[in-house]
């Protein structure tokens, strides 16, 4: 479902607008709801570790550097997250906080997170990859599958479920608008909670206990 289905849907139950377009349209009504979807769907890929964000990120050490940089589409790391060092077979140790840097570091490949880099305590030897999942902000794709940080056209496609954001534009319409929004804004949430259930099981069928295809 394009960003625009999202959007028509959510003006039709507050004004019964049958706007043609959103994104690029002159109309207030319209530019609003083109800068809520983007707002909205922000808050909802802040809110879980969604499965069609998860992104994996690759480190590939030459013998010398210690600090690489994030990707270019980093949002966050995944809950839980680990460097996996392929050449050692395991994950790597996480060094607890930046004060920990200041006093020598005796386990080999430690690492840690200092503003926008990734730090070892030893330098990665040279074509040895560490590998580890985050979290993209490049939460939408255009009509040709390329992934982009926000809806800029109608035609273009959320990364994440488009039902709480349909939900979410009505409340967050209304409540800019000094409107009553509790139960919208209620609606909007027992969707979310359900697409985050249906994500964090894949979307697998249970069949019985400890059996799911």
């Amino acid at each position: 479902m394009a960003i625009f289905d999202a959007c028509k849907s959510a003006s039709a139950r507050l004004n019964g607008s049958t706007l043609s377009s959103f994104f690029g349209n002159t109309d207030k009504f319209a530019t609003e709801i083109a800068e809520l979807a983007n707002e909205t769907a922000v808050d909802i890929a802040k809110g879980h570790d969604w499965q069609a964000l998860k992104t994996l990120g690759v480190f590939t050490g030459n013998g010398v550097d210690t600090e690489f940089s994030l990707p270019a589409d980093f949002d966050r790391f995944i809950s839980g997250v680990e460097m996996y060092a392929e050449w050692l077979n395991r994950p790597l140790c996480r060094v607890r906080d930046e004060y920990d840097w200041l006093t020598p570091i005796n386990i080999s490949y430690s690492w840690g997170r200092l503003g926008d880099k990734i730090k070892f305590s030893t330098p990665l030897p040279n074509a040895a990859e560490v590998k580890f999942y985050y979290i993209t902000n490049k939460i939408f794709k255009d009509t040709s599958g390329t992934a982009k940080i926000a809806a800029a056209v109608d035609s273009d496609t959320p990364r994440i479920p488009e039902r709480p954001i349909m939900l979410g534009l009505i409340w967050r319409w209304r409540q800019m608008k000094r409107l009553e929004y509790a139960e919208d804004m209620s609606s909007a949430e027992i969707a979310l909670h359900r697409a985050i259930a249906h994500d964090k099981d894949g979307g697998m069928i249970r069949l019985g206990r400890g059996s799911r295809i």
